[in-house]
Protein backbone atom coordinates (compact mmCIF):
# COMPACT_ATOMS: atom_id res chain seq x y z
CA UNK A 1 0.00 0.00 0.00
CA UNK A 2 2.74 2.48 0.89
CA UNK A 3 4.67 1.53 -2.24
CA UNK A 4 1.60 2.28 -4.35
CA UNK A 5 1.18 5.68 -2.71
CA UNK A 6 4.86 6.48 -3.29
CA UNK A 7 4.59 5.41 -6.94
CA UNK A 8 1.51 7.59 -7.48
CA UNK A 9 3.29 10.54 -5.84
CA UNK A 10 6.19 10.12 -8.29
CA UNK A 11 4.02 9.63 -11.37
CA UNK A 12 3.25 12.61 -13.58
CA UNK A 13 0.28 13.32 -15.77
CA UNK A 14 1.73 11.32 -18.67
CA UNK A 15 2.81 8.29 -16.63
CA UNK A 16 6.39 9.53 -16.38
CA UNK A 17 8.52 9.38 -13.27
CA UNK A 18 8.55 12.90 -11.86
CA UNK A 19 12.00 12.30 -10.40
CA UNK A 20 13.29 11.56 -13.92
CA UNK A 21 11.23 14.18 -15.75
CA UNK A 22 12.27 16.98 -13.41
CA UNK A 23 15.95 16.01 -13.37
CA UNK A 24 17.92 19.08 -14.52
CA UNK A 25 19.92 16.99 -16.99
CA UNK A 26 16.78 15.71 -18.77
CA UNK A 27 16.83 18.86 -20.92
CA UNK A 28 16.95 18.14 -24.67
CA UNK A 29 20.23 20.09 -24.93
CA UNK A 30 22.05 17.84 -22.40
CA UNK A 31 23.49 15.38 -24.92
CA UNK A 32 25.53 13.44 -22.34
CA UNK A 33 22.35 12.43 -20.45
CA UNK A 34 20.68 9.18 -21.60
CA UNK A 35 17.19 10.58 -22.20
CA UNK A 36 14.98 13.64 -22.62
CA UNK A 37 11.27 14.20 -23.14
CA UNK A 38 9.44 15.52 -26.17
CA UNK A 39 5.77 16.08 -26.86
CA UNK A 40 4.01 14.10 -29.57
CA UNK A 41 0.57 14.86 -30.90
CA UNK A 42 -1.81 16.55 -30.82
CA UNK A 43 -4.41 13.86 -30.38
CA UNK A 44 -8.12 14.13 -29.71
CA UNK A 45 -9.49 12.19 -26.79
CA UNK A 46 -12.95 11.46 -28.14
CA UNK A 47 -14.33 10.65 -24.68
CA UNK A 48 -13.10 14.00 -23.33
CA UNK A 49 -14.50 15.76 -26.40
CA UNK A 50 -17.94 14.18 -25.90
CA UNK A 51 -18.02 15.28 -22.25
CA UNK A 52 -16.94 18.84 -23.08
CA UNK A 53 -19.53 19.12 -25.86
CA UNK A 54 -22.26 17.88 -23.50
CA UNK A 55 -21.21 20.47 -20.91
CA UNK A 56 -21.19 23.25 -23.50
CA UNK A 57 -24.68 22.29 -24.70
CA UNK A 58 -25.94 22.23 -21.11
CA UNK A 59 -24.46 25.66 -20.36
CA UNK A 60 -25.93 27.09 -23.57
CA UNK A 61 -29.43 26.03 -22.46
CA UNK A 62 -29.20 27.60 -18.99
CA UNK A 63 -31.31 30.71 -18.49
CA UNK A 64 -29.41 34.01 -18.45
CA UNK A 65 -27.81 34.68 -15.09
CA UNK A 66 -27.97 31.04 -13.98
CA UNK A 67 -24.64 29.34 -13.35
CA UNK A 68 -23.99 25.67 -13.85
CA UNK A 69 -24.32 23.91 -10.48
CA UNK A 70 -20.99 23.40 -8.70
CA UNK A 71 -19.58 19.92 -8.98
CA UNK A 72 -21.59 18.92 -12.03
CA UNK A 73 -19.78 16.66 -14.45
CA UNK A 74 -20.45 14.23 -17.23
CA UNK A 75 -19.39 10.64 -17.58
CA UNK A 76 -18.97 9.04 -20.97
CA UNK A 77 -19.81 5.61 -22.22
CA UNK A 78 -18.51 3.69 -25.18
CA UNK A 79 -21.40 2.98 -27.58
CA UNK A 80 -21.23 0.13 -30.06
CA UNK A 81 -22.24 1.07 -33.60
Amino acid sequence: MLAEIALEADTGRYGESLAEATHPDAEPTEYDFPYYYRAVGPFTNQAEKAAKEAEQAFRKNLPDGVDMPAGMFWEVEKVER
